[in-house]
């Protein structure tokens, strides 16, 4: 624990640091405001739809034994299997040894908090499997061989240049000037990995 604090007070102090970074906080954080402001105009009773949410999820909190063994029975129903993990190892372990057994070597992955904070790709790397984030911000900071940088955005320091010059470097491809070129040219590189991935890996909103 000690360890993972140092070394975020020091990304966190090389971030406030960075000029660069601070800028492109800056302009987003203006943009993701004024997008809330606008969302909330145009949402009838906002605030009781937020005080609903957070009754929601507390209740769900207060009984989540409950809801867990209702999310077990539906699967199970469903068709599905589950898993049940101790702590971070296990859960590796588990999605690895899966892959392992049907021979599994690249794993495409969509969002998903909790594969990064168990470091599940590196795991994965480990055991020669492959895996490939498929959200856009997941795949820019993977290409960058970055952690992401925010929870909803994790590509949210980098400029639409430095994503450019990124896709240059990795990709080998033009240095492109507008988002949408940026975007088709990141779906391109992952249609064929869609297509020839062994195995998908998902986070779930519970």
């Amino acid at each position: 624990m000690q360890s993972h604090t140092k070394d975020f007070r020091q990304g966190a102090g090389a971030a406030l640091s960075d000029p660069k970074i601070q800028a492109n906080l800056e302009g987003l954080y203006n943009g993701f405001h004024q997008a809330r402001i606008d969302a909330s105009d145009q949402t009838p009773d906002w605030e009781a739809l937020q005080d609903k949410g957070r009754a929601i999820k507390a209740h769900t909190l207060d009984n989540l034994a409950y809801y867990l063994e209702m999310v077990e029975r539906n699967v199970i129903a469903s068709g599905g299997h589950i898993y049940f993990a101790r702590d971070a190892e296990a859960a590796s372990n588990y999605v690895v040894n899966l892959a392992k057994e049907r021979g599994i070597e690249l794993v495409i992955k969509g969002k998903s908090m909790v594969s990064e904070e168990m470091a599940l790709n590196h795991r994965l790397e480990e055991e020669g499997i492959e895996p490939v984030e498929t959200d856009l911000g997941e795949y820019i900071v993977q290409l960058a061989e970055e952690t992401p940088f925010h929870i909803i955005a994790p590509a949210i320091h980098k400029s639409r240049g430095e994503v450019s010059e990124l896709f240059v470097e990795k990709l080998n491809v033009p240095m492109y000037d507008n988002i949408e070129d940026l975007t088709r040219e990141a779906r391109d590189q992952l249609r064929q990995k869609f297509v020839d991935a062994g195995m998908g890996i998902t986070g779930a909103n519970f």
